[in-house]
This record gives C-alpha cells, sequence and structure tokens, in this order.
C-alpha cells in the first residue's frame, strides 16, 4: 500500500521535527560516544550528560540550581505520568475524589479510566474561561473531598491554556497535590514549576522542544514524595541508573537550552502563523472554534464538526486526497475535532493549501 505524501504538515503538536540546531549536536555526540560507548570513560561522559540535561531542564524551568534530587529523566512524558497518578491513586480512598479537566490527553485518561473501574471517583471540569474553571475547582474543592488534582497547562485539543499557577496557589493550603502535564506547553508558552502545591511536572521533548523521540523529563517537590516513601520515586531513580538514550539526552538538553534563550521570539513568531491560520480558515462551512475565551496557546487551533462529519474520516481524505496531515480525535477521544498545529516555518503556502483540503472536503 503506497504512502500518501505529506506536502503541509499540521500535527506540530503529536510531533515535530528536530531543529539544525539539535539535529547537529546530536549527531556530533553520537561521533564522540561511539569511540567510547559504556568503557569507564563512556559512563562517566553518559553521567556528565545526565547532569548537564538536568541542569538544561531547571533553567527552562527557573529553578535556581539543577536540583539532581528534583529532575529526573525518564524514556518519554507518559511513563511518568502514569508512575505517578498510579501511585497517588493507589491510596485514594472512596471519600476522596480525583479531579482532572475535560482536556485530557488518553495518556491520563487511561490511568485515571482504570482506577475508576476500580472504585476511584473521578471529576472531570471544564469551562469557557480561566475564571469559569476556576471557579468550579473552587466548588469541588469546597467540601473537603478533593485528593488528587492532575491537569494539563496547554490543552492538546485546541491550544486553552489553564492558569497552573492559580490553581496550585489555590490547592496548596488544603495539600491537595497537584500534577501537571505540560507536554503541550514546554517550548511553546512560558513555564515555571509552581512555587506551591505542585507536586510534579511532566514533559517530553518531541513536540515543543524538537528534541528526539523518547525524551522526557519529570520536575518534583522531593520531599512530598520522599514523605510518602513512594514507589514511584524509587522507579524514577531507577531511570537514572540504567541505559536511557545518550543522543536523547542530548536533544534535550539543546533544545532546553534553546527554548530557554529564544521563547518570546518563537512565540511571536507562532503567533505571526496563527493569526494567517484563523484568518484562512474564518468562512469554512459547516465547523465552529472549541469554546473557550480565555488565553489560546501560539501554535494550535482546533476545529469543532457535526456528528455526523466524522474527524477521523476528514483527515484521512486530507492526506490521501491533498497531501495534507493533522490530527484527529479518534473515539473515545471527544469532541469530534480536528486539531491544528504548525511550526514557525509553515509557509504561506502550506496554509493556503490547508485551507484548500479543507474546503473541498466539508464543502
Amino acid at each position: 500500500m503506497a504512502v500518501p505524501a505529506v506536502k503541509a504538515y499540521f500535527n506540530y503538536a503529536g510531533l515535530n521535527r528536530l531543529s539544525p540546531e539539535i539535529a547537529a549536536a546530536c549527531h556530533a555526540a553520537d561521533e564522540r560516544f561511539q569511540r567510547m560507548l559504556l568503557s569507564l570513560a563512556g559512563i562517566d561522559e553518559y553521567n556528565a550528560q545526565m547532569a548537564r540535561t538536568r541542569k538544561s531542564v531547571a533553567r527552562l524551568m527557573r529553578l535556581e540550581t539543577d536540583a539532581p534530587d528534583r529532575i529526573f529523566l525518564v524514556p518519554n512524558a507518559t511513563t511518568g505520568l502514569s508512575l505517578l497518578l498510579q501511585d497517588l491513586l493507589a491510596e485514594l480512598g472512596t471519600d476522596r475524589i480525583a479531579v482532572t479537566s475535560d482536556q485530557e490527553h488518553p495518556a491520563v485518561e487511561r490511568v485515571l479510566a482504570r482506577a475508576e473501574s476500580r472504585g476511584v471517583r473521578i471529576g472531570r471540569i471544564g469551562g469557557t474561561s480561566q475564571d469559569e474553571f476556576i471557579g468550579r475547582l473552587s466548588a469541588l474543592c469546597a467540601n473537603g473531598g478533593v485528593g488528587l488534582v492532575v491537569l494539563s497547562q496547554v490543552s492538546y485539543k485546541d491550544g486553552r491554556i489553564l492558569p497552573i499557577a492559580r490553581i496550585a496557589e489555590q490547592l496548596a493550603p488544603a495539600r491537595v497535590p497537584l500534577i501537571v502535564d505540560g507536554n503541550q506547553a514546554v517550548g511553546h508558552v512560558p513555564v515555571e514549576f509552581p512555587a506551591h502545591g505542585c507536586v510534579a511536572y511532566v514533559f517530553s521533548g518531541h513536540k515543543w522542544l524538537r528534541a528526539p523521540m523518547g525524551t522526557g523529563a519529570v520536575v518534583l517537590d522531593p520531599d512530598f514524595w520522599r514523605r510518602r516513601r513512594s514507589a514511584a520515586l524509587g522507579m524514577l531513580n531507577d531511570f537514572q541508573n540504567g541505559t536511557l538514550s545518550y543522543l536523547g539526552m542530548v536533544g534535550l538538553e539543546v533544545g532546553c537550552e534553546i527554548a530557554a534563550t529564544s521563547l518570546a521570539g518563537r512565540i511571536a513568531q507562532l503567533d505571526q502563523v496563527r493569526r494567517k491560520v484563523i484568518t484562512a480558515l474564518g468562512d469554512l462551512p459547516i465547523v465552529k472554534r472549541p469554546d473557550w475565551n480565555g488565553p489560546m496557546a501560539p501554535g494550535i487551533t482546533a476545529l469543532l464538526l457535526p456528528e455526523e462529519r466524522p474527524s477521523q474520516e476528514l483527515t484521512e481524505r486530507m492526506l490521501s486526497r491533498h497531501g495534507v496531515a493533522v490530527k484527529a480525535f479518534v473515539p473515545p477521544e471527544l469532541p469530534n475535532e480536528v486539531r491544528i498545529s504548525w511550526e514557525m516555518s509553515t509557509t504561506d503556502a502550506e496554509i493556503d493549501l490547508l485551507r484548500k483540503a479543507l474546503r473541498a472536503e466539508l464543502g
């Protein structure tokens, strides 16, 4: 079966290309490491690279030091999120509820669904603005029954931004732990580990950081996890003693360094592309924008489709007939939606091809 040629790629929120700087750094590191491998010199270099990568994560997250007891490298964000969530959910009694948003990725939803099947209560909340969302979270917390909150800083569905710092501050007095999925945030919008209330922030490298696949990091409040004698903390430590990808660590380091020094310019360029995309898609038939009146990330938008027009079928036709790659939300993912995401390098010609493909398939 022939693989369709991709003429215009609009799924950078799913998988981004390696940046030229990261590709060059990985190539140079590969040549260097191949001469050492796991000799004594190679082991020293492997450990030194892990330390360098941790420091780059600390700078990006605006931590004062490299904080080796706070930063853990993982094969991907899904692994980190799963370990931490399962640890906390296992201790959540029937009198407590785990709260999340209606915007979470399947990596989070799958863990929550398994816990729900065991009797753990899950509360999913939404809203049309940051204030409305916080109001609904406050209402759930008012009776003291919330035992855990897990949220994405930036929605993978449509790019809406949740006020993580405000939420963490709200949860801190009640000592409700907050886990943040930062996959769509890091390298895309300003990030910072909240000073209070947040017990873990998890992200991957292969999206907005433009690092290799198989990379990710977990930033922890170490005191919280040590007090619990957490099994997840032990497993995260095991990863640091294993064989994570050396080249992956190099790529993640460079990606974090670039993002830490150039994020403002990157956001401005993504915003320029965003205005062009929104204008080009402004008069599409039978679609609407998600109902959100708050801040949006600069590299993502979404189109809601009527139920009789399944998003998966639309995206398959767009790729096979027009060479345009976008993201469909495949059931049980909701809503029936097409996500469109771009890079700074996205051209006017690609945007025009996107517009023509959507009009041809929706018209």
